[in-house]
């Protein structure tokens, strides 16, 4: 496809919502409306183009119940802009059925959207690098600021499982090794979930039949390997063999809560602390009192319990006053531990301080995986109280407020989001009513697409991130499961379809 026909009828549309999704809001609006443009414009020229497919007849009669939901929800505004985000979807598949991008059985449209990927996942790598030269170091998801890291993995994942066959080896290694980096910069979990998976599914792909049961059962072993390895990295830290002083050096007793299991590098946090000799010794060391809030709104005192900790010191008056300069400085700035982590090893530490809390009974709030717990409770909760009909498309938000304030949960107000499951929310938005219909319209599109692996690889994507997300309360979810949807049926669409309707 030369250079010129890339902008001819849909395609401009297909090129802005592909190489545009990563990076602009505007290239993904500009991107539908041209798509769905040129659609009614084929539809009005040829009326054989206007046959519905069961899949999107599923789909709209979702869209339309979760529109009829207006009618009984109190935020209207908020409604009509989540409409304004789903109802897209419907419009980037009947485009695709209508008129997909080329006539090569999808391949310009994985290429593309294998490009896209990569360019996407490379910029975020040179921008933080960039930043780093400049002495301005990035967290997370600051890498990525363009696109959130969890659409990107998700993304990425659509790209290189579409192309596990089609694609050459050499392509498939780059590829691996950017979004590897991607993965170790951003510390992102769904990337740590998604990179395994999907490099399982292409080296399934790529294997003769009589090798992947072979490919499933390494897959099986190292799943369980994986998960021994995670549970013998979670227990609990052991204790100090040398026992447990009941004084320190300045005559304080001690506090020791040995069946707290929280730590800090490797060391037991409420085991051999004194916190009554910390104001004393921390003057003798720093200007800024230990209640004293820093830029990011944290105080002193709880960050130097644990960086105290961390270098396995007990945290008393006497080994305070013995703190460097430097690392006193460290703290005031915000500093938990001796040994600065960055990228996925910040997270895998962050992650075992979340379950650890989380095993002492302590608050979840600003702990993005179990916080999620309290999310879905109270999402579960704000279903029932309405499990036919749901609140309307607009009170998701209310509802799953009073479902907290029902459930007494020990989160902060701050982080009380929504249910972060699109399942749980279409059920408080529309009830069983827009469950059945969507699991409908999933059903129907799996069925439909069932001998195509493409299309399998593209549900199974969907269906997982539908579980920890809400992905269609985001115009970059939208698009992307819009283009997982439309892409992934596109083998049928042309020469399968013929094939099966001649058999």
């Amino acid at each position: 496809m030369d250079w010129p026909r890339i902008f001819r009828g849909s395609s401009l549309g297909w090129f802005l919502l592909i190489w545009g999704t990563p990076w602009s809001h505007a290239a993904m609006s500009l991107g539908v409306a041209w798509t769905g443009f040129v659609a009614v414009k084929i539809c009005i020229r040829q009326p054989s183009k206007r046959q519905l497919t069961r899949p999107l007849k599923w789909l709209g009669l979702m869209l339309l119940w979760l529109t009829a939901s207006l009618a009984w929800t109190e935020n209207l505004t908020w409604g009509l802009r989540l409409l304004g985000l789903q109802w897209p979807l419907w419009v980037l598949l009947a485009a695709w059925h209508v008129s997909p991008l080329g006539t090569d059985d999808g391949q310009t449209a994985r290429r593309w959207v294998m490009g896209s990927a990569m360019l996407a996942m490379s910029g975020a790598l040179a921008w933080g690098s960039l930043q780093w030269l400049q002495g301005h170091p990035l967290e997370g998801r600051e890498w990525s600021p363009w696109m959130s890291h969890i659409r990107l993995s998700l993304f990425a994942a659509l790209a290189m499982g579409w192309n596990a066959k089609v694609g050459s080896g050499k392509e498939l290694g780059l590829f691996g090794l950017v979004w590897g980096g991607f993965t170790l910069a951003t510390g992102s979990l769904t990337s740590v979930m998604l990179v395994p998976l999907t490099l399982g599914w292409v080296l399934f792909q790529r294997s003769a039949p009589g090798q992947r049961p072979i490919v499933l059962s390494i897959g099986l072993v190292g799943t369980l390997v994986v998960a021994m390895v995670m549970g013998h990295w979670l227990r609990p830290v052991p204790l100090p063999h040398d026992g447990l002083p009941s004084h320190t050096a300045w005559g304080n007793p001690y506090v020791h809560q040995p069946e707290r299991v929280l730590s800090e590098g490797g060391h037991r946090l409420h085991v051999l602390m004194c916190e009554k000799e910390w104001a004393e010794a921390w003057r003798q060391v720093s200007q800024k009192s230990l209640d004293e809030q820093n830029a990011s709104g944290y105080s002193i005192r709880p960050r130097l319990l644990r960086y105290l900790t961390s270098k396995g010191w007990p945290k008393d008056g006497e080994h305070i006053v013995q703190l460097s300069p430097i690392e006193v400085q460290a703290i005031e700035q915000g500093a938990t531990n001796v040994r600065p982590r960055s990228g996925l090893s910040q997270r895998l530490h962050a992650f075992r301080w979340e379950y650890e809390t989380w095993q002492d009974g302590g608050d979840p709030s600003g702990h993005s995986l179990f916080q999620r717990l309290e999310h879905w409770q109270a999402g579960w909760h704000a279903w029932n109280e309405s499990l036919l009909w749901g609140d309307g498309i607009g009170d998701a938000e209310a509802s799953i407020q009073r479902s907290y304030l029902a459930l007494d949960t020990p989160l902060s107000e701050t982080f009380r989001h929504r249910a972060h499951m699109q399942y749980l929310t279409l059920g408080m938005t529309g009830g069983c009513m827009a469950l059945a219909l969507w699991l409908a319209f999933a059903l129907s599109w799996s069925w439909r697409f069932r001998d195509h692996a493409v299309a399998q690889w593209s549900g199974l994507l969907v269906a997982l991130s539908f579980l920890f997300e809400d992905t269609l309360e985001t115009q970059a979810g939208v698009v992307v499961v819009g283009l997982a949807f439309a892409l992934g049926s596109h083998a049928f669409s042309t020469s399968a379809r013929h094939s099966r309707r001649t058999s």
